[in-house]
C-alpha cells in the first residue's frame, strides 16, 4: 500500500483549520474571532451564528474535504484519484462560502461616518482561513501528482 503524503497533509491541515479562527474583527480596540461555527468576543463569550446556515455549510464542506482527502490518500486507484479531486473542490467551496458570509457580516457593520469618533474598525483573515487555503492547494497538487491508473 502506497500512502499519498500530500493528501494526508492536506487532510490534517483541513482538520486543524477547524480549531482556529478564520477571521478577526476589531472594533474600537475590542477584538472578536470568527470561527466556522460562531464568534468569540473580546470578553470571552461565545456566540453561535443562528441567522444563517452558511457557516455550517462551510464547516461541512471542509470536514468532507478532509475525510475524502484522507480516504483517497490510503489507496491508489482511479476512484481515489477522483475522490482527491472532489476533496480539493469541496475545500475550495468552503472558503468561498465562508468568504461570502463574511462579506454579508462586514456589509452590516456601520459605515465610518456612523461610528463614534476615534473608534477604529479592522478586519482580516486569520490562521484558519489561510490554513484551509493551503490545504486546498496541497489537495489540488496531490490530485495532479496522483499516479494515473490504467
Amino acid at each position: 500500500m502506497k500512502l499519498n503524503i500530500l493528501g494526508v497533509t492536506s487532510a490534517v491541515l483541513a482538520f486543524v483549520s477547524l480549531a482556529l479562527p478564520w477571521w478577526e474583527i476589531s472594533y474600537g480596540g475590542l477584538p472578536s474571532s470568527i470561527f466556522l461555527w460562531g464568534w468569540r468576543h473580546w470578553d470571552g463569550n461565545f456566540m453561535f451564528d443562528s441567522r444563517t446556515l452558511t457557516p455550517y455549510v462551510a464547516l461541512g464542506l471542509i470536514v468532507v474535504s478532509g475525510v475524502l482527502s484522507m480516504v483517497a490518500s490510503i489507496r491508489t486507484t482511479e476512484k481515489e484519484r477522483i475522490l482527491l479531486g472532489l476533496a480539493g473542490i469541496f475545500s475550495m467551496l468552503s472558503v468561498i462560502v465562508f468568504a461570502a458570509r463574511m462579506y454579508d457580516i462586514l456589509s452590516e457593520l456601520p459605515p465610518s461616518g456612523w461610528r463614534a469618533p476615534g473608534t477604529s474598525l479592522s478586519y482580516y483573515p486569520s490562521f484558519g482561513l489561510w490554513l484551509s487555503l493551503i490545504a486546498t492547494v496541497i489537495t489540488l497538487v496531490a490530485y495532479k501528482k496522483f499516479p494515473k491508473v490504467k
